[in-house]
């Protein structure tokens, strides 16, 4: 068989799931990421243990999310969360419920569905939201710390490639399609 035949093949055949013997899941790429996500949740955890008020890392990002909606004058319900986040109904409740206790949130019923309750911010989430933004620029700082402002684009437009990429297998798995 040719290399061009063999290279045709390869790329016909769906994605198997056979690895190569000299496979090191330890410099994959993931594992990278999860050592990124890794120091950067702990960063928060050491500040949390400083201040009890820093919110989580996905306290954040939803308080970013409503803020922003809110601003667009759009109501914001915890379906749109889950949307947005892509997670599951469990895990918005959950972070909902933590946003709730912390003061951040108030769920409000509707006027027209009692079963549909309104997302609504309080004081305490823009004093919340303000102190996030600081260690999160602290953070993103510390992570493009050495690389020229063009590294730090293309770093950006990779992990958006990459992010993309992830999205776009998700979807076709859960098609039940081979990509």
């Amino acid at each position: 068989m040719s290399q061009q035949q063999n290279l045709e093949r390869k790329v016909s055949q769906p994605m198997s799931l056979q690895c190569p013997p000299d496979f090191e899941p330890e410099k994959t790429y993931g594992h990278k990421f999860r050592m990124l996500h890794n120091g950067i949740e702990k960063f928060m955890e050491i500040r949390r243990g400083k201040n009890e008020e820093v919110l989580t890392s996905v306290q954040c990002a939803t308080l970013r999310y409503l803020i922003q909606r809110e601003r667009n004058g759009q109501e914001v319900f915890q379906k749109d969360i889950e949307a947005a986040f892509s997670i599951r109904g469990a895990t918005a409740t959950n972070i909902l419920k933590g946003m709730e206790k912390k003061g951040l949130i108030e769920r409000i019923p509707t006027e027209y569905d009692a079963r549909l309750k309104r997302i609504i911010l309080t004081d305490l989430a823009y004093e919340g939201d303000q102190k996030a933004k600081c260690n999160v620029y602290r953070m993103e700082q510390t992570i493009v710390k050495g690389m020229t402002d063009e590294e730090a684009c293309l770093f950006n437009d990779l992990l958006e490639r990459a992010l993309h990429n992830v999205e776009e297998l998700c979807c076709f798995e859960e098609k039940g399609e081979s990509k």
